[in-house]
């Protein structure tokens, strides 16, 4: 790490890795943390840019306070909430948010960092599900739900059984609904077998999962895991696979932390490999 401390910018306190700092007090011992409304809102941003190199300088009370020549990066931003821009002017507000996310995607990226982050601010770039199972189809064996997007006026599936309506961003939504009043033009059916989550921070891996797999299992969600890897180019994400005895499928890749922050190991697992593989890692 060149001997730069680690700066986390976070969207929120409630995000999990950085709930995960607070709550075990590592700041400022092992990591330093800045959310995007005190970017917003507290520091006096100074930058400089030349034909040699970006600073990018934010102060607190005229004294230096983060920069990308004292800190790395690690990028937890999984959202930039609109309510950051209530205090502006109605008709600025979509504008101001757009500058502030262009701006972020400009700073964050002129940090050594462990990821490619997004233009916009965000830690990765997201993808919706139809084209996280158009990139699964393509690229790997695995078993993709059943879907249809398209008019509001046309249901394709025989049975309403097991169908998930939903839309494309909404990676949390897996929960069967026959109420057929308030389709959203996006449905899909949802995969059987059982819901299992791999965490994965750079290149360890920790599985959530309510049924103890076999060691069958394990080896090939780990071969699948391998395989899906270097197709987002993920630093960190949590993955859903419904597991059916042999059968995989593919659920969806998530940039934020939601299922394995429940898991008892979650705490040791950070602990133990969180700094180790983002050192490994560093671009």
């Amino acid at each position: 790490m060149n001997n730069k401390k680690l700066l986390v910018a976070s969207s929120s306190k409630d995000e999990a890795i950085t709930q995960w700092i607070i709550k075990n007090q590592l700041t400022p011992l092992q990591f330093d943390l800045v959310l995007i409304e005190d970017l917003l809102n507290k520091y006096d941003i100074q930058d400089s840019l030349d034909d040699k190199k970006t600073s990018i300088q934010w102060f607190e009370h005229n004294n230096l306070k983060y920069s990308n020549e004292t800190h790395c990066l690690l990028n937890r931003v999984t959202y930039v909430d609109k309510t950051l821009f209530t205090p502006f002017r109605c008709e600025d507000r979509d504008y101001a948010q757009r500058e502030f996310e262009a701006y972020l995607g400009f700073a964050f990226n002129s940090f050594e960092k462990a990821q490619n982050c997004s233009i916009n601010g965000l830690c990765e770039r997201i993808y919706s599900l139809p084209q996280q199972w158009n990139i699964i189809s393509k690229k790997t064996q695995l078993f993709i739900p059943k879907y249809y997007w398209g008019s509001k006026d046309y249901f394709p599936f025989e049975s309403g059984i097991n169908i998930v309506h939903s839309t494309i961003y909404n990676v949390l939504n897996w929960s069967s609904n026959n109420n057929f009043s308030q389709l959203t033009g996006f449905c899909f059916e949802k995969p059987q077998g059982e819901p299992v989550f791999v965490l994965s921070v750079g290149n360890r891996r920790l599985i959530t999962s309510e049924k103890q797999l076999a060691v069958t299992q394990l080896q090939k969600l780990n071969k699948i895991l391998n395989q899906i890897k270097p197709i987002f180019n993920y630093f960190i994400f949590e993955l859903l696979i419904f597991v059916d005895q042999n059968q995989f499928t593919f659920g969806c890749i998530n940039i934020d932390v939601i299922r394995s922050k429940n898991n008892p190991l979650f705490s040791d697992f950070l602990h133990d490999h969180l700094l180790q593989e983002f050192n490994k890692c560093l671009n």
